[in-house]
């Protein structure tokens, strides 16, 4: 027993000293989301928080399906949290859902998508909704 105390104080040391347990970075489970693990396609668009200039980038993941993609997106609105935006893009209707299934406001522009979701502004290429397409995989959901 002394073994596993003394060597659970050397891992909560190393933490500490590396930033890990900063208590101002660790945040509750129900307040982030990091995505698939497995994926089809990942990288950067383009994206903005309260005007539609985009002028940042934002990460994302995404999984394709025979009908749809989902996408984790990094929500431009919470720097300072790992959290993300999911969008389901139907390949039937090119329309993009929300997680709850309600529409969200999308116009298409040439190959691209621009996507508003409350004060939040994405610029999705039709590439990252479609590279990397496998149908076979499991489904992650």
């Amino acid at each position: 027993m002394l073994i596993k105390k003394s060597v659970l104080s050397i891992i909560t040391l190393y933490f500490m000293a590396m930033g890990c347990a900063d208590k101002e970075k660790v945040y509750p489970p129900t307040t982030t989301e990091k995505g698939p693990t497995i994926f089809d396609n990942s990288g950067t668009l383009r994206c903005s928080e309260g005007n539609d200039n985009l002028d940042d980038v934002c990460d994302y993941r995404s999984v394709q399906r025979r009908d749809y993609t989902i996408m984790w997106i990094e929500d431009v609105e919470s720097p300072d949290l790992i959290r993300y935006r999911v969008f389901k893009f139907s390949y039937k209707t090119n329309k993009f859902l929300a997680r709850n299934g309600e529409p969200v406001e999308s116009e298409k522009i040439g190959d691209k998508y621009y996507v508003s979701v409350a004060n939040s502004y994405y610029q999705i290429s039709k590439r990252s909704l479609t590279e990397g397409y496998s149908y076979k995989r499991e489904s992650v959901f």
